[in-house]
Order: C-alpha cells, then structure tokens, then sequence
C-alpha cells in the first residue's frame, strides 16, 4: 500500500461577514486536487483529511469536497462534489467540519478544501492506495486498446501542463484580492490532466465566489510560488501574483 500524505494552508486576514445565515464564513477558500490514475482503471483509496494547525481567532474549515472515479471502461472520469457541513467544535475558533474521510474504488481524483476568515489554517490530507491487481490491469488496458485506441494515440506529454503542479488562483479584478485557489498535483508516476480539463475543473470549483462573476479573473502558476503564511494579490497591471496585501488593504492601513 502506498501512502501520500498533502499539506496545504489557508490565510486570510479580513472578516467580511456575510451574515448569521452562512454556517461559515470563508473568505478564502482553496482547494488541492491530488490525482492517482491516468487509465481507465484506478485503485482502491481511502482518503482523510484533518486541520493540523491554527492560528487567529476567525472561522476555519476543512473537508473532502469531492472526487472522481472511473466506471466500467468508460476512459472519461466521472465527477461527484457531495459537499457537507456540521457545526462548530472549538470555542476560540469555529471549526467547521466536512466529510473527514472516504474509500472509493477505481480512484482518479481526490479534491480536499480548506475556507478561512480571518485567520490562518494548515491542513494535512492523507491519502492510502492500494495497487491496482495485476489481472485488472490487463483485462481494462486490454479492453481500453481495443475501443479506444485514438484515445490513446493522442495522449502524448504535449497535451500536459508544464511542471508537476499548477495552481488557478481566482481574483477581483478590481483590487487583486485573491478569493480563491485551486492546486493540482499528480500522485507518483502520474500526470496531471491537460490544461483545458483542469480549467474546467477549476471553473467548477470557482463558481461559488461571493464576487459576481463580471468582476471574477482566473489566472495560473506553475510550480511552488507561494510561501506558506504569506499574504499575497494579483498586480493589477501585470496579472501576475505577488507578495503584499490587496490594494483596499493598502488604503485603509
């Protein structure tokens, strides 16, 4: 069995308040996409994911938001985003938990989340795999040679992203005050999808933004460029991400 272990953090530094209505407020959320298989079959995972460390007196929460899995010999992934909430644990902060943990079968994708206010929240996501048996993996590549074969025939390294991760970071673009982020990494001997599927997964996930959608950019970065604890916006000029705090932050300091 194989064991990948994630740790990924959160940091906002503002408290919006978006009423007593919302369980939790979130004024930035990120998600990690972990993904474990490439071919139409995947292994058996179990996945969990926990906040291992606090700092601030906001809100914090962390969660599986969803996953994808392979179904008979359907080469195309099929996505589930469940979503969950229960109620606050922890007096000096509100913690909020998800759905802590899964198992699902012919795993292709694992996506954890982690929402912040107002404080800074690193989370530990932990993902045990089973290897694939050899008889199914002859029996789908088999299968998958047979009736996908231009499938295969196109599926080349020049169809992957650059680097072994890609973050989308979505922002306002009127101050640069980054909302939401999204990374993607590739379990080993894995590759990350294309950069038009991991777009639209990144889509999928950004479609909750409290700023209207007119007001919402998307932009990429390859590789670690983000330190952890950092505050950081998009320059407005260059669109490019920066250290520093957003411009509205700026004026009322």
């Amino acid at each position: 069995m194989d064991v990948y272990t994630y740790e990924f953090w959160a940091h906002s530094t503002t408290d919006k308040g978006f009423g007593t209505e919302v369980p939790v407020k979130e004024n930035v959320v990120r998600f990690k996409t972990v993904y474990l298989s490439h071919r139409p079959y995947g292994p058996k995972a179990t996945a969990q994911i926990c906040l291992s460390r606090l700092d601030g007196s906001g809100t914090a929460r962390c969660l599986i938001h969803g996953y994808s899995f392979f179904f008979q010999t359907d080469p195309d992934p099929l996505y589930d985003f469940p979503g969950s909430y229960s109620g606050p644990t922890d007096t000096m902060a509100i913690v909020l938990a998800g759905p802590g943990s899964i198992t699902i079968n012919n795993a292709h994708s694992i996506t954890f989340q982690l929402g912040v206010s107002n404080m800074f929240a690193y989370a530990t996501a932990t993902i045990f795999v089973e290897p694939v048996g050899l008889l199914q993996r002859l029996l789908t590549t088999a299968v998958d040679a047979v009736r996908n074969r231009p499938r295969i025939a196109r599926a080349g390294a020049a169809d992957q992203p650059g680097g072994g991760s890609v973050t989308h970071v979505a922002y306002d673009r009127r101050t640069g005050e980054i909302l939401k982020l999204h990374d993607a990494v590739a379990a080993g001997g894995v590759r990350l999808p294309g950069e038009a599927e991991l777009a639209r997964i990144s889509a999928r996930l950004f479609s909750g933004s409290p700023v209207a959608s007119e007001h919402l950019a998307i932009t990429s970065v390859y590789g670690h460029a983000l330190d952890v604890g950092g505050q950081y916006r998009i320059d407005l000029k260059t669109q490019r991400l920066i250290a520093g705090p957003t411009e509205s932050n700026d004026r009322s300091s």
